[in-house]
């Protein structure tokens, strides 16, 4: 996330930021027909949270694939003693 210096309150209409603090998502776009959205901090970080707990999902599906394909390296406790001297 990016932190900018405060915005002028002329820029955007106050109104939507009391939209945004009470949990609801704004639509914004601006002359060049770019979008964006306006959202509190808390609703950011769950978005955020999110968006790592599926990536490490992810993480782990595929190193449950490897294991029922067999790509694993499958070593004994003494082969791995064995390994450190």
């Amino acid at each position: 996330m990016m932190t900018t210096a405060q915005i002028k309150n002329n820029c955007i209409d106050e109104k939507y930021f009391d939209m945004a603090l009470s949990g609801k998502a704004v639509q914004l776009g601006n002359e060049k027909k770019q979008n964006f959205v306006l959202l509190s901090e808390e609703e950011f970080k769950d978005l955020e949270k999110a968006r790592n707990n599926i990536a490490y999902l992810e993480k782990l599906w595929k190193a449950e694939e490897d294991i029922r394909e067999g790509r694993v390296v499958v070593k004994t406790m003494a082969e791995l003693e064995a390994m450190e001297k």
